[in-house]
């Protein structure tokens, strides 16, 4: 992507790209690539990260040839963000990730490079919002394109398969959760959500939306994990298992035979 301005190192930790259409709310995609700031549910949340089971929005991807692994779709976590009386909070702090990245952005487009010695892949996680100029009815879709891209750096040939997983937190606004002394945050206001899988159009996905958020409830709305259904092999998951330190994730890469 050609771009106006590229971030690296220390200046990752403070660069982030708003995703979503014009009045619409939005989320957005930080210096190493990670998914915060969700604001899509009428109330401002600057660092919100929706967790529900634990699990938090990421993206991953595994390959396979003489070898296998997989890594998280982000680069290194800041030293600072490691400082604390419980360690890191980062969400995805558990898991292996590339060892860097860089920023690029041109609005309204922003780019993610990541890149590690150890993984035969390059990888470029870019965002786009529906922003056309002089258009506001275009401009005002409520939407956000992720598109990752993937260059094999190996000389034999590898399955790659790249996942997103997206909380239903429909009913959380970044203001209604409280963390007891044990297991995961006791959620307020999200209630009876459900996920369904959905496709058409040339389109295949996940279909979020709640039986138990009260309709009048500012938070209340539907969402949707959408790919195009020419991209190959489409699997959909409608939830997580339930548990507690981080079986939700384990059960997730064993599930899959991933080495992580």
């Amino acid at each position: 992507m050609e771009s106006l301005r590229q971030y690296g190192g220390a200046e990752l930790l403070k660069v982030a790209m708003p995703v979503g259409g014009v009045g619409t709310g939005s989320f957005s995609i930080g210096g190493r690539g990670d998914l915060r700031d969700w604001e899509i549910m009428n109330r401002p949340a600057k660092g919100y990260v929706p967790m529900v089971h634990g699990v938090p929005p990421f993206g991953a991807v595994a390959w396979r040839g003489s070898e296998q692994g997989a890594r998280v779709l982000e680069g290194p976590i800041d030293p600072v963000l490691y400082d604390g009386a419980r360690g890191s909070r980062v969400p995805t702090q558990g898991l292996p990730r590339f060892a860097s990245a860089t920023f690029s952005s041109t609005y309204p487009l922003a780019a993610v490079s990541l890149e590690d010695p150890r993984v035969p892949l390059g990888v470029e996680l870019g965002v786009e919002n529906p922003l056309v100029p002089g258009n506001l009815e275009a401009s005002s879709v409520p939407m956000a394109k992720i598109r990752y891209g993937m260059e094999n750096r190996s000389e034999e040939a590898l399955e790659v398969s790249v996942v997103l997983t997206l909380a239903n937190f429909i009913g959380m606004d970044g203001s209604r959760t409280q963390r007891p002394w044990h297991g995961d945050p006791e959620v307020v206001g999200h209630k009876g959500n459900v996920n369904h899988e959905t496709e058409g159009l040339g389109w295949k996905g996940l279909s979020l939306c709640s039986e138990g958020v009260d309709l009048q409830d500012e938070a209340w709305g539907t969402m949707a994990l959408a790919t195009p259904d020419h991209l190959g092999h489409i699997s959909r998951r409608t939830h997580w298992t339930r548990g507690d330190w981080g079986r939700p994730l384990l059960e997730f890469c064993l599930n899959r035979s991933i080495s992580m």
